[in-house]
């Protein structure tokens, strides 16, 4: 492992209430789980100062498993690994992720086609003014 890497673990679960329709399903019409286990490698004394006034703050290695929990045929699950990249600028901070799906064998894939749905890059623009920001230097 590299100096003051660490290993973090992350849990999300998402339920989309529909209360409107209990023939159907209710209260949830669907809830997702979402374990994640994420290397984290703090860049800031590797890279110092980036064009700009921009800082690279860490850099993330991840695998995701994400899952509606259900059996065939209401199944849907895919797992992914991804790595991510966090700038930082004054009180503003930029994340790029880019996740590459782990493939299935096809009679065991519940959603072939999902990344041309979900895409395989994210990107996170904060803003964080004045004493809402939280920063230690050493």
């Amino acid at each position: 492992m590299l100096p003051n890497a660490d290993l973090w673990f992350a849990y999300t679960q998402t339920s989309m209430w529909q209360l409107w329709n209990s023939q159907d399903s209710s209260p949830f019409r669907s809830t997702d789980y979402q374990p994640e286990v994420i290397y984290v490698i703090p860049t800031l004394d590797y890279f110092g100062e980036l064009p700009f006034g921009w800082s690279m703050q860490m850099l993330q290695l991840g695998f995701v498993h994400q899952s509606n929990g259900q059996t065939e045929p209401l199944s849907r699950s895919w797992n992914r690994f991804y790595a991510a990249a966090a700038f930082e600028r004054e009180q503003v901070g930029f994340t790029i992720k880019v996740s590459k799906r782990i493939p299935q064998k096809e009679n065991d894939d519940d959603n072939p086609d999902l990344t041309d749905f979900k895409g395989t890059t994210q990107l996170q623009l904060s803003w964080l003014p004045g004493r809402s920001t939280a920063r230690t230097h050493a």
